[in-house]
């Protein structure tokens, strides 16, 4: 299963063991975001997904990938500098702070594919 911790290390390279909170789902339309799952704020042409973080933890996702820091209640760590786990953990929900949201979804999706050996 998805968690947590895949997410930080397909980002940083750096595998958090106290993050393994499991991932139901991972979306780009707040409106499809589920109870425990990840939502990524895309920019686009006519919107921005930073404007529905907050309706995305609303319908209970736990983790959001956003390339700002956003005025909605998270905790956020910011995948583009060296950190460190905090050692009481974080607390969701949780905002990983990106340079650009759209690469980090290609390479969560990159991660999470090299782990299966299914030829495509």
């Amino acid at each position: 299963m998805l968690t947590l911790a895949d997410a930080i290390e397909a980002l940083t390279g750096q595998r958090i063991a106290q993050a393994e909170q499991p991932l139901s789902s991972v979306v780009i339309d707040s409106r499809l975001a589920t109870p425990g799952g990840m939502f990524v704020a895309l920019r686009g042409e006519q919107q921005d997904g930073h404007d529905f973080v907050a309706d995305a933890f609303g319908r209970g996702a736990v983790v959001a990938i956003v390339e700002r820091e956003l005025p909605v209640e998270c905790q956020t760590l910011d995948t583009t500098r060296p950190f460190e786990w905090p050692a009481v953990g974080v607390s969701l929900p949780l905002c990983l702070l990106v340079e650009d949201s759209l690469a980090a979804l290609q390479r969560f999706a990159a991660f999470w594919r090299a782990k299966f050996d299914v030829r495509v």
